[in-house]
């Protein structure tokens, strides 16, 4: 993209977070300053369940590479949570993308292997939440109850779980193969056979397991939030609106999706029926809490790395 339209939607993204900041008041900031500690707790303790299924997943999708043996579940523990305190400070496509694509590659893994498998890790998310929108459309359009809200998200993440199968089956990459070999240079860019293209069953289905964990206990995370400052918003309506604003995360340049991801948190909640005021509480009330709770679990990963080097050298 354009480095002015880049630095244009940037600057977009910053205005519209001053925006939100400046239609709160004093009252909104206090409600954020007594949240309920039980609430928030719980929705720091799902963040970290989520960091533990983050690291699963990569891992899964690194031994089906055949990644070095020698890089151990905690080195990549630590590795995610670095990633995502730096998107606290740094755009996505440089912390997630470029950061755990370094990070990877100083691993042992070379680069083009690296690349691929982070962009495979986001495409399990992509995957599992572009169908997630489906019933999240029709909870909004007033069309499910909560029950049937939740059945329907089950029985499409079991219909995500059997193509995720069937399309990882020997052979099926065959058609898509030969077709980048079409373009000599991305093909020989690539230098991929199927085999590192795509996860076999055995390590994809673990890996859209982990996906649905990690998706969940985040969404539990942001109800917490929600509840800890007494948003009337219900599980269902942050469920419905959580996979817009993730999936915002794609277009957004600001870092840690600054503007568009509050900005998507807010629309949802009151088009969900929550008050003007309580919305602009949660909006704020996420940004601060899952700021800290990153920068928590990420000390948290270091030390947890520190007792591997620790444990080795005795």
């Amino acid at each position: 993209m354009n480095r002015w339209l880049r630095l244009a939607l940037l600057l977009l993204s910053l205005l519209l977070f001053g925006f939100i900041l400046w239609q709160v008041g004093p009252e909104t900031w206090r409600i954020v300053w007594q949240g309920d500690r039980a609430y928030l707790f719980m929705a720091f303790l799902m963040h970290g369940v989520a960091g533990v299924a983050s690291a699963s997943r990569l891992q899964w999708l690194m031994r089906a590479a055949a990644a070095p043996q020698n890089i151990s579940w905690r080195q990549i523990y630590a590795l995610n949570w670095t990633a995502r305190a730096l998107g606290l400070i740094l755009p996505r496509s440089v912390s997630i993308l470029g950061g755990k694509t370094v990070a990877l590659k100083a691993l042992g893994l070379p680069l083009r292997q690296a690349v691929w498998l982070v962009f495979l890790d986001n495409v399990f998310d992509l995957l599992l939440l572009g169908v997630w929108l489906i019933p999240a459309f029709f909870w909004f359009g007033g069309e499910l109850s909560a029950l049937l809200f939740w059945l329907i998200l089950g029985m499409l993440s079991v219909v995500t779980g059997l193509l995720v199968w069937w399309g990882t089956q020997a052979g099926r990459l065959k058609p898509l193969l030969r077709q980048i070999k079409r373009f000599p240079r991305l093909a020989q860019r690539l230098n991929l056979d199927e085999s590192s293209l795509i996860p076999a069953p055995a390590y994809a289905m673990p890996a859209l397991a982990w996906t649905v964990v990690l998706h969940l206990v985040l969404i539990i995370s942001f109800y917490g939030i929600g509840q800890a400052i007494a948003t009337p918003a219900s599980l269902p309506l942050i469920a419905s609106s959580y996979p817009f604003v993730q999936l915002s995360l794609i277009v957004a340049f600001a870092p840690g999706g600054l503007g568009l991801f509050d900005l998507g948190w807010l629309g949802l909640l009151r088009l969900g029926g929550i008050p003007e005021t309580s919305a602009l509480a949660f909006v704020v009330a996420q940004r601060a809490y899952v700021y800290l709770f990153v920068l928590a679990w990420a000390a948290i990963s270091q030390g947890v790395l520190w007792t591997e080097r620790n444990g080795s050298k005795q």
